[in-house]
C-alpha cells in the first residue's frame, strides 16, 4: 500500500480518544475503499473501517492504548503502521 499518514491522538471525551488517518499511493493520490483494521496490542481487540472517496478512515471512540493500523486494497500491498499511541484529553 503507499503510505499511511501518521495518526494523531485527537481531543475526546474524558475516556475516550479517536484516530482519525489518511491512506494514499506512492503518488500521493487518496485511495478509496481501503479496509482499515486497528489492533489494541495490549487486548487483542480489534475495529475495521473503510476509507471514504478521499481516502480518509476515521475512528472517533476507542480507549486509550497502543495500536497496530493495518491497511488493505485490491491491487496493493497491505500496510502496518505499529505501535499508534491513542491518549485521551490530548491534543497533538
Amino acid at each position: 500500500m503507499g503510505s499511511l499518514s501518521a495518526p494523531k491522538p485527537a481531543l475526546a471525551q474524558v475516556l475516550q480518544g479517536s484516530l482519525v488517518g489518511n491512506v494514499k499511493d506512492p503518488s500521493d493520490f487518496a485511495i478509496p475503499e481501503a479496509k482499515v483494521t486497528i489492533t489494541n496490542t495490549q487486548t487483542g481487540q480489534s475495529r475495521t473501517a473503510m476509507t471514504d472517496y478521499a481516502g480518509v478512515y476515521r475512528f472517533p471512540t476507542m480507549g486509550a492504548g497502543t495500536y497496530d493500523v493495518n491497511v488493505t486494497r485490491d491491487g496493493f500491498r497491505p500496510f502496518t503502521k505499529r505501535n499508534v499511541v491513542v491518549s485521551i484529553n490530548t491534543l497533538n
